[in-house]
């Protein structure tokens, strides 16, 4: 018994479908969660004396 699917026909490749609108969505979330991840470091980092951000020191 095949179930619920047992009359339809089932690949055997599944194809990508790739849009415009989708590949320009993609690289705007990229770039947000990268900025997003960036500025708390940078931040960290802006209130440091180089010569402890040079030397790893909390």
């Amino acid at each position: 018994d095949l179930g619920i699917s047992g009359g339809m026909l089932l690949q055997d490749r599944i194809y990508p479908y790739l849009t415009l609108n989708a590949t320009i969505n993609l690289i705007v979330t990229a770039f947000i969660i990268t900025v997003l991840a960036s500025i708390y470091p940078a931040r960290l980092a802006s209130r440091m004396e180089p010569v402890e951000a040079l030397h790893g020191a909390n």
